[in-house]
């Protein structure tokens, strides 16, 4: 793509301060996110002065992600970005786009092709109800966590993610989830890439133990004033409970001002989307693909329309 730069690590400061100007309370324009999957979905650059623009591939088809600006300057970034797909003959895709930009686009062109991308919608929950679990909605959760609490409050600690990085890359290769999963096997790789290089980033991260022992483990980062999103949480899956205590103890020690916690998609997963939907989020954040030209919806991320 001659109108594109590959993103390699040099760019975190910048991409950091043009995500800050767009202010997305949205899970893919997240730096951490952009990097832990930048092997399946590689990143390139075009700035301009009052924006930047982020392209990625998947399955072969380039796609714009949602302009990162200030809002005064959103049209003519996506028109800079159309301009961009013309001059290199590509069909024009915006992927993971919420509904203002999305407006934002129809305003500019008549002929767009529309899709609710159901598979990428974010689960959002209240703080206090992922520390507390209260109420007869999460009594299943809360009983979880209180077998935890049981069975392991004695032996287990929280530890601070940068002083773990081998033990916790060592738990890594012991969870068998990705062994026929491609997704997951880039999610491992963009893992790596992150606690290889934490000092670049801005997160929180804390590491759960269990006799001494790493068990699980969490990152997030802020998306907004309001908003944190957890980018990454791997456990034991078979200790029961292990997931509600870790987010519980977890937020009771971080971002006290904070009211929502953004968990991601689902990425159309049957088993994610039990368990994130059990959870009872306040809300949704949806998102579409917006296609101009020859649009294949088996093409792009969150393509698949539900």
């Amino acid at each position: 793509m001659k109108n594109f730069e590959e993103v390699t690590l040099d760019d975190i400061e910048l991409i950091d301060r043009y995500l800050k100007k767009a202010n997305y309370q949205e899970s893919n324009h997240n730096l951490i996110n952009m990097f832990v999957w930048k092997s399946m979905f590689p990143l390139y650059k075009y700035v301009e002065k009052d924006f930047m623009l982020l392209v990625s591939r998947h399955l072969s088809q380039p796609f714009l992600f949602m302009p990162l600006c200030e809002k005064q300057h959103s049209k003519k970034a996506i028109l800079k970005g159309k301009q961009l797909f013309d001059q290199e003959g590509l069909t024009f895709i915006m992927s993971a786009t919420t509904n203002a930009v999305k407006e934002v686009a129809v305003s500019l062109f008549n002929d767009l092709v529309i899709t609710k991308a159901r598979d990428g919608y974010d689960y959002v929950y209240e703080k206090e109800k992922i520390i507390s679990l209260s109420g007869k909605k999460l009594q299943k959760r809360r009983n979880l966590l209180n077998k935890f609490k049981r069975d392991y409050e004695d032996r287990v600690m929280l530890a601070p993610l940068h002083c773990l990085v081998d033990e916790v890359k060592a738990f890594l290769l012991t969870l068998d989830e990705d062994v026929n999963d491609e997704y997951l096997q880039h999610e491992r790789l963009g893992i790596v890439l992150f606690l290889d290089n934490l000092e670049l980033f801005d997160y929180q991260g804390a590491v759960l133990l269990i006799d001494r022992e790493v068990k699980g483990f969490i990152v997030t980062s802020l998306l907004d004033e309001t908003m944190v999103q957890i980018n990454v949480e791997k456990a034991d899956k078979n200790i029961a409970g292990i997931f509600q205590y870790l987010e519980s103890e977890y937020f009771k020690m971080f971002y006290p001002d904070i009211q929502y916690i953004n968990k991601e998609d689902d990425m159309g997963r049957e088993n994610l989307r039990k368990a994130k939907l059990a959870s009872k989020p306040i809300k949704m954040i949806e998102k579409y693909r917006l296609c101009q030209g020859d649009c294949d919806d088996k093409k792009g991320i969150y393509a698949r329309q539900n």
